[in-house]
């Protein structure tokens, strides 16, 4: 038996709303990359999807409609929670374990409040669909 525990909703910003937005952060992506590459040849090489997704996280943030705390059985026998990242359509954007304390919880909540990237983000593992390979990942 799974329980899930809806820690925040935001509400969905279509990405047609605001085309400027996306549109400026893909380009500066897009700017970035050949910049980065350069600069981390070694890290590229060693895995180029993981490097993009990485360091993809403004987008991915901007697509994020809610975030989801799951406490299943695993996070019983470990005392970590699965944090989830989805879409408006429900689609795992990134996921990751969290510690299952009440300082990472709030750390968690505030760094969705603030835009910013949870630390655990580095050990996390962005969503098939939003990954480089991914039908989204490619957009």
């Amino acid at each position: 038996m799974k329980s899930c525990l809806n820690l925040a909703n935001r509400r969905s910003i279509p990405t047609n709303a605001y085309p400027g937005i996306f549109a400026s952060v893909r380009a500066q992506f897009k700017e970035w990359l050949p910049k980065a590459k350069a600069m981390e040849p070694d890290v590229w090489k060693k895995d180029p999807h993981r490097f993009v997704e990485l360091d993809a996280a403004g987008l991915l943030r901007r697509v994020a409609t809610k975030h989801v705390l799951l406490a299943d059985w695993e996070a019983f026998e470990t005392d970590r929670l699965r944090l989830i990242y989805l879409d408006r359509k429900r689609n795992i954007i990134w996921e990751t374990c969290v510690d299952a304390d009440e300082q990472t919880i709030t750390d968690v909540i505030m760094s969705w409040f603030e835009l910013a990237d949870p630390l655990e983000m580095q050990e996390g593992t962005t969503g098939e669909r939003y990954r480089v390979t991914g039908d989204l990942g490619r957009e």
